[in-house]
């Protein structure tokens, strides 16, 4: 071996064991398989997020379909029932012999429907139509939602005595616990008795769903008054109603209601020729 030739095997001057190496090239198929990988990767996160999207909005619409499905049953529920009221009304009311007693029920029944508008219209005929006074009065009340009498003996300008009252509800009558008497503005003194009964039918029926049944609302004590004179008949009607009218102001009635009253006896109530005092 010549003197200075370096020993087979031995690097070159100048040259490196990394330049030695031999280091492949990245290929183009193992470029493809990486990004094979990584869209197959995005592909299946999209699709797993895109298949429990459309399970929850399938379980949404499910629970939509069904909340649809009692609502339409709720409802073919309510017009069965509305309608099975509406029957039982007109068969009453058609009767030629009306139980007090199931018609009660029945106005019970009738205000027990959730159709605000069907329950008016039904409560204003039975308290117009029924036979019974006290199925009437209590059709009326439950419109107008009077609950109990309101007349008491509490002091009132023009009023003296005793006006508490009892109310019969089932023949519908009020009677009178003591002696009590109304002094108008022309100084007329109209007194009503102890034990006097009243049945309210000096008001037409019709304006008993609009104020409220005669004996148990805040006009009961005048329409009592007027029931008494009204039998009385020492007077004339005009001055009777006049009365009314002027006794419904003093027992803390409104100026329109006191009006519609007023009218509703003048013009439908009873009429007579005044006896001789």
């Amino acid at each position: 071996m010549e003197s200075g030739t370096p020993p087979p095997g031995t690097p070159s001057p100048g040259t490196t064991l990394e330049n030695k190496a031999d280091v492949p090239a990245p290929s183009a198929l193992g470029n493809f398989q990486i990004t094979v990988g990584v869209i197959v990767s995005v592909a299946t996160v999209a699709i797993s997020w895109q298949t429990y999207w459309l399970t929850r909005t399938t379980e949404a619409n499910n629970e939509h379909l069904k909340a649809i499905e009692q609502q339409l049953a709720e409802n073919r529920f309510g017009f069965e029932r509305m309608r099975d009221v509406y029957d039982r009304t007109e068969k009453y009311l058609a009767s030629s012999n009306q139980n007090p007693s199931r018609g009660k029920v029945l106005v019970v029944l009738i205000n027990s429907l959730p159709d605000s508008a069907l329950r008016a219209d039904l409560l204003s005929v039975v308290s117009v139509d029924a036979k019974s006074d006290a199925v009437a009065a209590k059709a009326a009340d439950l419109k107008v939602g009077v609950q109990q009498p309101k007349a008491s003996s509490t002091a009132a300008p023009g009023f003296s005595g005793d006006r508490s009252i009892r109310v019969d509800t089932d023949k519908y009558e009020a009677i009178t616990n003591g002696e009590f008497a109304f002094v108008d503005s022309k100084g007329v003194n109209w007194p009503v008795p102890k034990g006097y009964v009243a049945n309210g039918a000096s008001v037409p029926r019709v304006y008993w769903s609009i104020f409220g049944s005669p004996l148990t609302s805040d006009h009961t004590i005048p329409v009592i008054l007027h029931d008494y004179h009204a039998e009385l008949r020492q007077r004339s009607p005009d001055e009777v109603n006049r009365m009314f009218y002027e006794a419904l102001h003093a027992a803390g009635v409104g100026e329109q209601k006191a009006k519609v009253l007023y009218l509703a006896v003048s013009q439908f109530g009873p009429r007579w020729e005044a006896k001789p005092q």
